[in-house]
């Protein structure tokens, strides 16, 4: 009996801990973001669409590189639309340098969310080998 016990806890309680450690990890994030996230999301969305607003012009004097700025930022908030949009910035040098990689990096961030367009996108990467290993 004494070695079956030794045998649990050599095995078994590591991740017993490590469960628990987890779960109250993500339990607390979860309560944390329950209050923090609609603010996270609505600074996202007005900083895609003055994104937008500086990308096309309207309503402002077009200025692509305002426009990457912004798009960054909701990015590195989670908005998949921004990401696709920064991807394709990078994609097609417009209103920052080119580069293929940082294009497929914001492309699979917002594929990974869904959007079908940046599917279709980083598809077409893989597809002409940009910014990806062949």
């Amino acid at each position: 009996m004494k070695r079956s016990r030794s045998i649990l806890n050599r095995y078994c309680y590591p991740w017993v801990l490590y469960f628990l450690i987890t779960t109250s990890a993500v339990s607390t994030s979860a309560f944390a973001s329950d209050t923090t996230e609609p603010k996270l999301k609505e600074r996202a969305t007005n900083l895609r669409a003055e994104a937008k607003a500086f990308e096309h012009g309207d309503g402002v004097q077009r200025d692509p590189e305002k426009a990457v700025e912004r798009y960054c930022e909701a990015s590195r908030l989670g908005d998949a639309e921004a990401q696709y949009n920064l991807g394709w910035m990078y994609a097609n040098g417009q209103g920052i340098e080119r580069d293929y990689v940082q294009a497929v990096k914001w492309y699979r961030l917002s594929a990974d969310q869904g959007n079908g367009v940046a599917q279709t996108n980083l598809g077409v990467m893989y597809a002409n080998g940009r910014g990806v290993s062949k």
